[in-house]
């Protein structure tokens, strides 16, 4: 007698989804995700590499493998949280709007991190109210300024998704980061502590950020 299928797996309770370039991953990155699995209970939060992110055209990425391998090495230690290659899969641009569509099946509650960089431009990602219709916000808020772009971003985009974008607040404490001003310092030849070791271990061997060679 054949055995039962296996049942299908239970959706998660509630889902954190943290979407960028993650070139390359940092400590920035890691705190802003713990305080979200702490503040939201999350169950697992997902880290995903985008493909092309919409609001850096152009842009020449290390390659998917190499930001993959470093998101696996920074987050060996974090039992919640994994990565997922969805939009890395999908190529193209990646549009948050399509990776909440794709994974919304996957939890009771969706949570989406937004990081405070972001906030000038969302009223303007593609179908942001409906981004934030199906996905809880999260905004990582580390200073005044920020929460002044909040209340501005959550103004223009009115309505309940802007009242929602109201509640999203998640303060921090100043924390390490900046993917651009890492990636500037490497290409200077000098080291950068807001790599976790593991990460600038694997940055060091591949040679990724470091200064052009000669010749």
């Amino acid at each position: 007698m054949d055995p039962a299928p296996a049942p299908p797996p239970r959706p998660l309770a509630r889902l954190g989804l943290f979407g960028g370039s993650f070139d390359p991953v940092h400590e920035g990155h890691l705190g802003i995700a713990r305080e979200a699995v702490r503040v939201a209970g999350l169950e697992e939060l997902w880290f995903l590499p985008a493909a092309q992110p919409p609001h850096k055209p152009g842009r020449v990425l290390a390659p998917p493998e190499d930001r993959v391998a470093m998101l696996e090495l920074a987050l060996a230690e974090e039992a919640r949280m994994r990565v997922r290659c969805d939009e890395l899969e999908r190529g193209g641009t990646s549009w948050t709007l399509d990776t909440v569509r794709a994974l919304e099946g996957e939890a009771q509650e969706l949570w989406l991190l937004i990081g405070s960089d972001n906030l000038a431009g969302l009223p303007g990602w593609r179908g942001v109210e409906e981004i934030l219709e199906r996905a809880h916000p999260l905004v990582a808020l580390r200073d005044a300024a920020a929460a002044e772009e909040l209340e501005e971003a959550a103004a223009r985009i009115g309505g309940a998704a802007g009242a929602r974008l109201r509640g999203a607040l998640m303060a921090l404490e100043p924390l390490p980061g900046a993917s651009t001003r890492i990636r500037e310092a490497l290409a200077r030849g000098e080291t950068s502590q807001d790599l976790c070791p593991g990460v600038a271990e694997f940055v060091r061997r591949r040679g990724l950020y470091g200064p052009p060679a000669c010749g």
